[in-house]
């Protein structure tokens, strides 16, 4: 019988900008939870959460150009489920990532 590889091994076994989006993504998200925290110190909570916003927004200009890499591959059918779910996955990484970049703008810009 073949040896399973765990969850993880299957995971990181073709690391592409893909995996490296995900976890800077799931980095940002918890730290936006935690920055949440930060009521008492308005000035601090605002820093922190611009960093955090910027953060999210890389990670979501990194989903962006790893999509349009996809978009691009001559061998993708235009007609297949995998382009239609790029194209959605596309547009809602751009809108993320004008939100998050203007969260991060107004939080630095207005100290």
């Amino acid at each position: 019988m073949a040896k399973k590889k765990n969850f993880i091994s299957r995971y990181f076994k073709n690391f592409s900008l893909k995996q490296v989006s995900e976890i800077l993504l799931f980095v940002g998200l918890i730290a936006l939870v935690v920055s949440l925290f930060f009521t008492e110190e308005v000035e601090f909570a605002q820093i922190f959460m611009g960093i955090t916003l910027g953060v999210v927004a890389l990670a979501f200009a990194l989903c962006i150009i790893y999509n349009a890499i996809v978009l691009s591959n001559k061998k993708l059918n235009h007609r297949s489920p995998e382009y239609k779910q790029t194209v959605v996955a596309l547009v809602f990484s751009a809108i993320a990532f004008a939100v998050c970049l203007f969260g991060c703008l107004y939080a630095l810009l207005t100290l």
